[in-house]
């Protein structure tokens, strides 16, 4: 026997096992061989026509079968050296086996396994990944919990240390400075007998098929599930993906071999499983294709070669190769088969990178270049373009990866191709692109099918992509770990998409961009977030002005960028409607653009075949995404008739719970459909509410959009009458406050403050809602809201508003054909027109609020309008018409027992003190001091007691007129009634003047003009110099 063939014999015999592996239902040949003449049968050839350099790659395999009839732990191989015999030992040194072609585990000299769990099975996973090279505390700390090896975390890695020494008993780990090394050899593990026999399998797989056939099942049969099953560090993945990638050559000289046996219906029927498994695997297919040819299945063979271009067509985007193509060319044409396969020098060479760790067949090193064209006429941002900027150059930044997030069309793959191109030239090895799709006409790309064109990319072929997620993203971080690398991955869906495509190492750096938060990448990937709004007014004109050039006047770029909500893609849009698509002129498209449900149709291109020129179509891709919940509450903006609301306010439009819709608006907000405007306030863009009206119109009848506008209109009088109740509790006796507010309604408010600042707030809200309401569904809610507010809004800095609201009431009564709501919203308009100075108009209004309440048969309020009435006379100097007016009011409120009589009797004593008859005026307006003392109306004493100074002035009685400018601006001061505190200012300074303390009359008499102007401001609460005065 030949020095070679010794080894082979103690192979095969070591071999009889005839056992089959419950993975690849292989079953590996039972052979006792027992002489050279076996051999030589069993081959077809003498043993000595073995190379020595076969012989010596099955030696490694020789120790790994069954010793003194046990299975279990090998034997080291000893071969004798040349020309002698192996010297005796002192005694075999057993040595445990390490398995990882599945979960890993540890077989023991006895027999006996052990599967270590937890973080034991973490360590020797990764020990068994890196084989004789040593693993730094760092690198394993890292692996490990993810954090830096600091001298607690060393001492937590040696108690797992000696817990694995402990377990395993002969573990062969030396303790290196600084780190590990596991110091065993191929023979000592499941994966490197593996890889023994697949390199054997290919040695002779040209001269004897059937041996190969039989050493590429023995591998096979090795395996008990993925490799490193159930750890889930980059390292063992990366060890996963190789020892995965040589399994598909080991089937590949398996089935190759079995063919050219002449084994053709074995293949057809073993084969297709694995093709399955593996489906971008062209040689694979080809096999398969070659076995039902060889077998007369020309029709079969065929189907084969369509469904893999459909599968690389749909994965890769790419045709079959060259091998495929030609077969299918055969096998139509009629041509005979031969079986070819690869050479050996080449499946020795494909091998040799498989050990060396390169997956995949790389003819050279690529240089990608994916990155899209630079963005032309790029403008604006500079300010997120220089916080790129001092990001990238911090040396201390977390992580290579930001994100730019925002809504539809605000400009982020613009930004983010701009400044790519800008920073391109920093990274030598490539740029790598892809458009993830998250949000589009199409479905999203999966992760696998972008892995798969980055190692295409990156000098991958075709047939050597990995098959599943997790094997592509470990090739890819093996390739990128040592490159410095630009990656954009432009319109993400969400992190699960993203995280797949991060690259290994930390030379790269990532630029993604998505419509929704991406928070996990923030949280957990250190990445830094950028959030895009809308553009600024500077950048939309510049932006307008480039594309229209110099025609337009900054007022008509002004309107176009507002009536396009700043949003680049409506700008570019607009821009294309006036100078391409149909050339319609600038004024035109304003025209077109002013009515708000109309923007839409306006700002749609997709006749153009282009749905990302459409406003309507880019918005719909972030809707669709939408849960049921928040796609609810945005169509619920669609119902609001204001812009913007509180959580309260949506919870109440919508009908759910608080706590619900706080987690709907937080869908909404991730998605960008929605943008906060202060605590717990949202509100919508004009196009995207635009786009909520539509869709509430689609999906939504008048009955639930009623519904809907009924549950807000009395969550916001309910509200008002809160705040009132705290502001002014003498409004409380109004009847619709007190129906508002029983003792089980929770009140929002606690302090004044709270209460004006939601009033304040809230007020622009309640106004559009009332006018909306009183040409809508809900009418009475303006005619309500108008008596709740009458006191509220009868000031200087309201009276626009108070205009508004009034205005709405009016138009409400007037649908409702309610007489007394007409009356008395003619009445506050009367008192907003006297206010301003618009006398004749107020007569009218007054004039026919009282007409109404009359006709209502209400007397009580045609009494109280009569003595608003009397003080519109009183300006005009019509003092005995008022003195007549202010009669009639009294007359019928001191019948009535009415508190409100506490205002005509100021009033009608105020007209006395312009006739000069003094001694009459102080009668009716002491009598009104009283009376509102009594009835407990601050405010109407307020008014009396300011009138009754200016008589009291007017005499020179200047001591008297100071007390009671005094209490009026105590009063004033605390009802918050600001023009009534300045006007009390301005009677104690002349008081303080004519009894000779002039300095401080002057010095009074500024600062209520001081906070007069104040006051026209519109501030919220009463200055503190009020106060402090009073």
């Amino acid at each position: 026997m030949s020095p070679a063939a010794g080894p082979l014999l103690v192979w095969l015999h070591c071999a009889d096992t005839a056992s089959q592996s419950p993975h690849t239902g292989l079953t590996r040949p039972s052979a006792a061989v027992r002489s050279a003449a076996d051999l030589g049968r069993l081959l077809s050839i003498g043993a000595e026509e073995f190379s020595e350099s076969a012989a010596a790659r099955y030696r490694v395999i020789v120790g790994h079968g069954r010793r003194n009839g046990r299975g279990g732990s090998p034997r080291r191989s000893r071969a004798p050296p040349s020309g002698g015999t192996a010297p005796e030992s002192a005694g075999d040194h057993d040595m445990p086996i390490f398995e990882v072609l599945g979960p890993v585990r540890v077989r023991r000299d006895d027999g006996s396994t052990l599967t270590p769990t937890g973080l034991q099975s973490q360590l020797l996973g990764l020990l068994l990944a890196n084989p004789g090279r040593l693993l730094t505390h760092d690198r394993l700390a890292d692996a490990m919990w993810g954090c830096p090896a600091d001298p607690r975390m060393v001492h937590r890695l040696q108690t797992h240390v000696h817990r694995l020494r402990s377990a395993v008993g002969d573990l062969p780990l030396a303790a290196d400075p600084g780190g590990y090394r596991l110091q065993i050899t191929a023979e000592q593990t499941d994966a490197g007998r593996f890889e023994s026999l697949v390199s054997a399998a290919a040695d002779v797989a040209a001269q004897q098929p059937a041996q190969a056939a039989a050493l590429a099942r023995e591998a096979l049969n090795l395996w008990r599930g993925r490799p490193f099953h159930g750890l889930e560090t980059e390292e063992t993945a990366a060890a996963s993906v190789r020892l995965q990638h040589l399994r598909v050559t080991a089937w590949e000289e398996l089935y190759a071999a079995e063919l050219t046996c002449g084994h053709h219906a074995l293949v057809a029927d073993e084969l297709p499983p694995v093709v399955d498994q593996h489906p971008l695997r062209e040689r694979l297919r080809e096999l398969l294709m070659m076995s039902h040819a060889a077998a007369g299945r020309q029709a079969d063979a065929l189907a084969v070669f369509h469904e893999a271009r459909s599968v690389l067509r749909r994965e890769l985007g790419v045709e079959p190769g060259p091998g495929l193509q030609d077969l299918q060319a055969r096998i139509l044409s009629g041509a005979a088969l031969d079986h070819d396969r690869l050479p050996p020098a080449a499946a020795l060479e494909a091998l040799s990178r498989q050990r060396a760790g390169v997956h995949g067949a790389c003819a050279a090193v690529e240089v990608p270049a994916q990155l899209p064209a630079r963005p032309r006429g790029f403008i604006g941002r500079d300010a997120e373009q220089s916080e790129l900027w001092t990001w990238l150059d911090d040396d201390h930044r977390p992580a290579s990866l930001f994100t730019l997030i925002g809504g539809a069309g605000v400009g982020k793959t613009a930004l983010a191709l701009h400044w790519a191109h800008e920073i391109a030239h920093r990274f030598p090895d490539g740029h790598l692109a892809v458009d993830l799709r998250g949000y589009g006409p199409e479905d999203p790309v999966p992760a696998e099918q972008a892995l798969a064109g980055f190692l295409r990319a990156l000098g991958t072929d075709v047939e050597h992509v990995p098959d599943g997620l997790d094997e592509r993203a470990a090739a890819f971080r093996s390739q990128t770990a040592e490159r410095r690398l630009l990656i954009l991955l432009d319109n993400a869906r969400d992190v699960s998409q993203v995280r797949p495509l991060l690259p290994g190492g930390s030379g790269s750096l990532v630029i993604v961009t998505s419509r929704t938060a991406l928070t996990g990448l923030v949280l957990q990937e250190g990445a830094h977030q950028i959030a895009l709004s809308t553009m600024g007014d500077d950048d939309s004109r510049r932006l307008l002005g480039q594309l229209l050039g110099p025609a337009p006047s900054a007022d008509q770029l002004e309107t176009l960028a507002d009536r396009c909500a700043h949003l680049p893609l409506a700008l570019r849009v607009a821009a294309e409607r006036v100078r391409g698509i149909g050339s319609e002129d600038l004024p035109t498209v304003l025209e077109d653009l002013e009515d708000l449900q109309d923007r839409l149709d306006v700002l749609d291109l997709h006749a153009t075949g282009d749905q990302a020129s459409s406003m309507r179509a880019v918005f719909s891709w972030s809707y669709l995404g939408l849960e049921p919940t928040p796609a609810w509450l945005f169509r619920c903006f669609g119902v609001a008739p204001a812009h913007e609301l509180s959580l309260q306010g949506l919870s109440a439009l919508a009908g759910l719970e608080l706590r619900i819709v706080r987690q709907g608006v937080e869908g909404l907000r991730r998605a960008h459909l929605v943008e906060s405007c202060g605590p717990h306030r949202y509100r919508l863009h004009d196009l995207l509410r635009s786009y909520a009206i539509e869709l509430t119109e689609d999906h939504e009848g008048d009955t639930v959009r009623e519904a809907c506008l009924d549950r807000l209109s009395r969550h916001y009088l309910r509200g008002v009458a809160a705040a009132l109740e705290i502001l002014m509790p003498e409004e409380m006796t109004i009847p619709e406050a007190r129906d508002l507010l029983d003792a089980d309604t929770v009140r929002p408010f606690s302090r004044k403050t709270d209460a004006a600042e939601w009033l304040e707030q809230e007020l622009p809200h309640l106004l559009v809602t009332a006018e909306h309401c009183a040409d809508g569904g809900q009418p009475r809610f303006a005619v309500v809201l108008s008596k709740l507010l009458r006191r509220h809004l009868d000031r200087s800095p309201y009276l626009h508003s108070a205009h508004r609201l009034h205005t709405a009431a009016f138009l409400a009564g007037r649908r409702l054909e309610d007489l007394a709501a007409q009356g008395h919203s003619l009445r506050m308009l009367g008192r907003v027109a006297l206010l301003r100075v618009q006398l004749e108009e107020s007569r009218e209004l007054l004039e026919r609020s009282v007409d109404c309440h009359l006709r209502a048969g209400e007397e009580r309020e045609a009494a109280v309008t009569r003595g608003l009435l009397g003080g519109a006379h009183a300006y005009r100097g019509d003092i005995r018409g008022a003195l007549r007016e202010h009669r009639s009011s009294v007359d019928t409120l001191r019948a009535l027992d009415d508190p409100a009589v506490c205002f005509s009797l100021a009033n009608w004593g105020l007209a006395h003190h312009l006739l000069g008859e003094a001694d009459e005026a102080r009668r009716l307006l002491h009598e009104a001091v009283d009376i509102s003392r009594q009835r407990g109306s601050p405010y109407g004493e307020s008014v009396a007691l300011l009138n009754l100074t200016l008589t009291y002035a007017s005499t020179g009685e200047h001591e008297a007129a100071l007390d009671l400018a005094r209490r009026t601006l105590r009063l004033a001061t605390r009802l918050g009634r600001r023009a009534r505190a300045c006007q009390a200012l301005v009677s104690a300074g002349e008081a303080l003047h004519g009894v000779g303390r002039r300095k401080v009359g002057h010095r009074l008499v500024r600062l209520a003009l001081t906070e007069a102007e104040i006051w026209g401001s519109g501030t919220s609460s009463p200055p503190p110099t009020w106060r402090s005065a009073a």
